[in-house]
C-alpha cells in the first residue's frame, strides 16, 4: 500500500488530485460502485490491466485512472539490460583482459 501512495504521489499532479487518486484507491479495494459492476469484473478477465483502466475512464474519469494507465503502459523487457551486457562480454575477454 506504501508503494501505492508513493507512486501516486510522484504521478499525480496537483495535491487535490492525490487525495482523490487515494479515496479511490479504497473504493478499489471495497468494490464499491464502478469497480463492483458485473460488467467490469467480466471485462477484467478478457482484456489486459491497461485496457480495462482505461475502459473505467470512460466511463468515470478519475485521477486513480490516469496512475493505473501510466503504470501499466511502461514497458518490461530486459533487452536494453540484455544489450548492455552483450557489449559488456565483448569488451571483457580472457585476452583483453590478461595481465601482461
Amino acid at each position: 500500500m506504501r508503494g501505492t501512495m508513493n507512486v501516486i504521489t510522484r504521478l499525480a499532479k496537483t495535491m487535490n488530485e492525490r487525495l482523490d487518486a487515494m479515496a479511490e484507491v479504497e473504493r478499489y479495494r471495497m468494490k464499491l460502485g464502478i469497480y463492483g459492476g458485473y460488467d467490469m469484473r467480466c471485462a477484467a478477465q478478457r482484456l489486459t490491466l491497461a485496457e480495462w483502466w482505461i475502459q473505467v475512464n470512460y466511463q468515470q474519469a478519475s485521477t486513480l485512472t490516469y496512475v493505473a494507465v501510466r503504470v501499466l503502459s511502461q514497458t518490461t523487457s530486459s533487452s536494453p539490460c540484455e544489450r548492455n551486457w552483450s557489449t559488456f562480454s565483448l569488451i571483457h575477454t580472457k585476452i583483453h583482459n590478461r595481465l601482461g
